[in-house]
């Protein structure tokens, strides 16, 4: 049966998360900036090959997306952390075991729980 994380796992749990929202963040703005340019930037067209363009541009916004999705997963975690709720699933409310919160510090359901929100949502 899994445990409540310790006061050291709790502080290592924050540090990795403070970590991945710094580099987090730092992807999203570079994606952004491929995606949208920055706003004095010429706009370039080279050559003919529109289609090309659109993948890129299709592929920078899936990719911005899953970025933006997993970022407010980190900041999900990081108020669970302030408010004492971090490492339960929010589910069920059972301990989330520390193999699956060492891979996924941002995890907010357990293993079962997480397997079935995915089948429910056709992910």
């Amino acid at each position: 049966m899994p445990t409540p994380p310790t006061t050291a796992d709790l502080e290592r749990y924050a540090a990795e998360l403070h970590r991945l929202q710094k580099q987090i963040n730092e992807t999203l703005e570079q994606l952004e900036e491929e995606t949208f340019g920055t706003p004095d930037a010429p706009i370039e067209h080279e050559g003919d090959d529109r289609s090309a363009d659109v993948e890129f541009e299709e592929a920078d916004l899936d990719a911005l997306e899953s970025e933006g999705a997993t970022a407010e997963q980190i900041r999900d975690a990081l108020e669970r952390l302030t408010d004492g709720t971090f490492g339960r699933c929010v589910d069920c409310d059972v301990w989330i075991p520390e193999s699956r919160l060492a891979t996924v510090p941002y995890a907010a359901r357990c293993l079962p729980c997480q397997t079935k929100a995915e089948a429910a949502s056709g992910v």
